[in-house]
């Protein structure tokens, strides 16, 4: 989701509070659309809605009821559990309307504040960890973010938000590890020096994190393995890009040429 999404602006706090309390107050048939947002899945919108006077949240329209559903709780879930995520206000049929969070996406931090990293990959890793470690059961498993995209993290006032949850899914948190690093070294210019310094402190804060406290187990060659994994399954799909993959991770070209070929 592209977005600058926002907590509201000073000026409108009363209005929120409130509507977080008296959600009947507010008039969600009276919508305004403001702009659209960026998404490959759904369409989303900033939106105004009426009560008294508007105030602007995020409207998400996806195909399904179910899927508006499922993320609605996903995102009250996390909320009980003391994780960054937007508020959701209300679901209606295949709607949302959720908070909306002004910020930096990550995309963009690692676009514009590359060499400042350090003020914020520790965040980064402790949202991760909070999230796997608060929702972790006795088998080890914990609820997986699922859908990494860079553009799914916001930096707002000094924390991580997460957005986009309806691919959740209950896993091992390496995966999501993994995930999120691929996701790092593979952002253009991709796998250069300076975004595996990133990752390498990405993993070393959230191993630290996760170190006497954490409710699962994790090394860092096994994360190092989930990296690779991604890599791979993201040299797949980005052709284009292959034999960077190839010459600096040594990604096999031909085992994945052949893989493409038997899938076409």
């Amino acid at each position: 989701m592209k977005c600058k999404m926002t907590v509201r602006a000073d000026n409108d706090k009363e209005i929120v509070e409130k509507c977080k309390e008296n959600l009947e107050f507010v008039d969600w048939s009276d919508v305004k659309i403001l702009k659209k947002f960026y998404s490959k899945r759904n369409e989303v919108f900033l939106v105004k809605v009426g009560y008294k006077k508007s105030f602007k949240v995020v409207m998400k329209k996806y195909n399904t009821e179910k899927e508006a559903k499922r993320e609605f709780y996903n995102l009250n879930y996390l909320l009980s559990k003391g994780i960054n995520v937007p508020r959701p206000y209300k679901v209606n049929k295949n709607l949302i309307f959720m908070q909306y969070i002004e910020g930096k996406l990550l995309v963009d931090l690692l676009d514009t504040d590359l060499l400042s990293y350090k003020n914020w990959v520790k965040k980064l890793a402790y949202w991760f960890f909070k999230m796997h470690n608060v929702t972790c059961c006795n088998t080890g498993l914990g609820l997986l973010k699922g859908d990494v995209n860079l553009r799914n993290f916001i930096f707002h006032r000094g924390d991580f938000f997460g957005l986009d949850f309806e691919r959740c899914m209950y896993g091992h948190p390496k995966r999501d590890i993994g995930e999120i690093c691929a996701f790092l070294l593979g952002h253009y210019p991709l796998l250069t020096a300076e975004k595996f310094c990133i990752v390498r402190d990405f993993i070393h804060y959230y191993l630290t994190y996760n170190f006497g406290i954490g409710n699962f187990n994790a090394d860092k060659p096994e994360i190092e393995r989930e990296i690779f994994k991604s890599l791979e399954r993201m040299a797949f799909r980005r052709e284009k890009y292959l034999n960077d993959y190839s010459m600096r991770i040594g990604i096999d070209v031909k085992a994945v040429a052949a893989r493409k070929t038997n899938q076409s």
